[in-house]
């Protein structure tokens, strides 16, 4: 305070020195060492702005640099490949192995297809090898080898599918292996049989407590009846029944018209979820039912998980027979086939190509990411 205001000459003596030169200063230059001092200030507040700026700017570059790079599909995932009835196994190295109904080789059945745990690439070219590699030594299939599922059971690999045998009566088989890629030796007679309606698409669960279950259809469409979706244990070996079956579901919803199939059983949320697939060509669709108990009752939700008929702007008709896994990431993937919307009725002569979409679950219901097949470039779940 004792240097403000003016001061007589004769006491500049009892100031501190510091005051008098401050006192020595002329206003004039107060002021411009003072302005000088804010424009400072503001010229560096705005470079940091700048700075600050630009480096948001870099963020968010590179954010979208990586969004950019990470990696995509586009169903089909195996282009111009005839893969229908996908059975899909994750294996605990992270990739995946498909089967899927159809010739391998000159003489063989079920091509095993693979892809990394990333699922960005396929071994589209050729299948990396068969379950069967000739159908004519088969103990007792004939013809119409359907609906193979991979799975791993104890130590190995059990293959359950659908042939016909000699008496001309589709039924459930299995083959085990040592590894996934085989060879697979059959078990050397039906799993199940039945002597009036064929048996087809069986599906292997491993409970929480390690048991073993086996479900599968009674082919009753192809008498005109029902279509009864079963389930039964297995042994530990998983390749023998070993107590009564129970049926868990029927066609009974307008949309599963004729049929259902293909049943794919899992856990999530302490609940059995089963996924199966409803009516037939174009509008064949994949349902959901759900049950506190392995055994049910099973309450199905009312409408199609995923579903797509003969519709303008449609580019696939008829998805179904699914397989579900969980991916790296931890999200669920539905795997399954459609046929290509050409605007003309489709038959079992066509392609039927390998697709996959993301599946969630809200609120007790299963959801698929799109109500039909995507046809987009979409990051891989």
């Amino acid at each position: 305070a004792g240097c403000v205001g003016a001061v007589p000459h004769r006491d500049r003596r009892r100031l501190p020195r510091t005051c008098l030169r401050l006192k020595q200063a002329t206003p004039f230059r107060s002021a411009v060492a003072l302005s000088s001092t804010s424009a400072m200030a503001r010229v560096m507040s705005a470079g940091a702005a700048a700075w600050a700026a630009s480096v948001a700017l870099l963020l968010a570059a590179g954010a979208s640099a990586a969004q950019a790079a990470a990696p995509t599909y586009e169903n089909p995932i195996i282009p111009k490949q005839n893969l229908p009835d996908p059975g899909v196994l994750r294996h605990k190295d992270g990739s995946y192995l498909v089967a899927t109904t159809g010739g391998c080789g000159r003489h063989g059945a079920f091509p095993l297809h693979v892809a990394p745990a990333t699922l960005a690439v396929w071994s589209a070219a050729s299948p990396r090898g068969c379950v069967f590699h000739n159908t004519s030594a088969h103990p007792w299939g004939r013809q119409d080898f359907w609906a193979p599922e991979v799975h791993a059971v104890g130590s190995g690999f059990n293959v359950y599918y659908t042939a016909r045998g000699h008496d001309g009566v589709l039924a459930v088989g299995v083959a085990a292996a040592a590894t996934a890629d085989g060879p697979f030796v059959d078990s050397g007679r039906p799993l199940v049989h039945n002597g009036t309606m064929g048996s087809i698409d069986p599906n292997h669960f491993v409970d929480d407590d390690g048991s073993q279950y086996l479900l599968w259809k009674t082919d009753g469409n192809a008498v005109g009846q029902h279509t009864p979706i079963h389930i039964a244990p297995l042994d530990a070996t998983g390749t023998k029944l070993v107590g009564p079956s129970t049926v868990l579901i029927t066609n009974t919803f307008a949309w599963e018209g004729p049929l259902v199939e293909a049943p794919w059983l899992m856990k999530v949320h302490g609940k059995y979820v089963l996924f199966y697939s409803g009516n037939i060509m174009a509008k064949y669709a994949v349902g959901a039912a759900h049950a506190s108990s392995i055994r049910g009752p099973y309450t199905k939700q009312r409408q199609p998980v995923i579903s797509a008929g003969m519709q303008a702007g449609k580019h696939w008709v008829g998805p179904g027979h699914c397989s579900v896994v969980t991916s790296p990431n931890g999200e669920y993937v539905m795997f399954y086939h459609a046929w290509v919307n050409t605007g003309k009725p489709v038959n079992f002569g066509d392609e039927r190509l390998l697709m996959m979409d993301a599946l969630s679950f809200s609120n007790g219901a299963a959801t698929m990411s799109a109500a039909a097949p995507t046809h987009a470039q979409l990051p891989i779940p």
